[in-house]
């Protein structure tokens, strides 16, 4: 069973819409609303699985998620953005793997198009765009990210820190416009500091080292057996 994680401000069409999705997967115990538009909307949306958490202020994005970890009943998490829609069937599917084994499992970048791809689970030793739009892991597997980490790089930070293999999900379409939120201007300088910042986390590359040599070889087989 899985508890899922959602921080919002409520700017997104499509938050209702992916609740309902989990609302209805019997795979999901809980859904974590992280508001941080700090006005309720639990007697707006009929979720009986809804947990909405108001902080005293808004939280941004990772601080929310390590929230949300905190408060996980679960072993098995989904973080989510709020503005995408996804297939039912992906649950489904991830489910069927033992995510204690292995590190995060996110969309692949074609995932966010409308791709015929198979559906299939591929090793990911860089991170993609699109990545952080929706992460499956073990609940172990999850590393509190720094404070001075606020809107961006969270997922950076998570897919660095892992120490078993990440993968991409393919074959399942997620519906987003990506950033609905923190494109705003406002959030401009925040992201920024958010890159510096994680440019100086010890470790950073940490993932990267240990799968390097067997991403120059599956590289190497790529362009010789394609």
């Amino acid at each position: 069973m899985y508890s899922v994680i959602i921080p919002t401000l409520l700017k997104s069409d499509k938050l209702e819409i992916l609740l309902n999705i989990f609302e209805r997967s019997d795979k999901v115990k809980e859904i974590i609303l992280i508001n941080n538009a700090l006005k309720s909307v639990k007697d707006k949306y009929n979720i009986s699985k809804l947990h909405e958490v108001i902080p005293a202020q808004n939280l941004f994005v990772n601080p929310s998620w390590n929230l949300g970890v905190s408060l996980a009943s679960e072993e098995n998490l989904i973080i989510a953005n709020d503005d995408i829609i996804i297939e039912d069937s992906l649950i489904d599917y991830i489910s069927t793997i033992d995510l204690k084994k292995i590190g995060i499992i996110g969309p692949s970048k074609e995932s966010l198009q409308k791709s015929d791809l198979k559906k299939r689970l591929s090793m990911c030793y860089l991170m993609d765009i699109g990545f952080g739009t929706l992460m499956f892991m073990a609940k172990k597997n999850y590393h509190t990210i720094p404070e001075n980490i606020k809107i961006w790089s969270g997922d950076n930070y998570l897919f660095s820190q892992q120490n078993n293999r990440n993968y991409v999900v393919s074959g399942f379409f997620i519906d987003t416009e990506m950033h609905t939120t923190s494109s705003s201007k406002e959030f401009d300088v925040i992201k920024q500091q958010d890159w510096a910042n994680f440019g100086k986390v010890a470790g950073r590359y940490k993932y990267y080292k240990k799968y390097k040599y067997e991403y120059h070889i599956k590289k190497i087989i790529n362009i010789f057996f394609k």
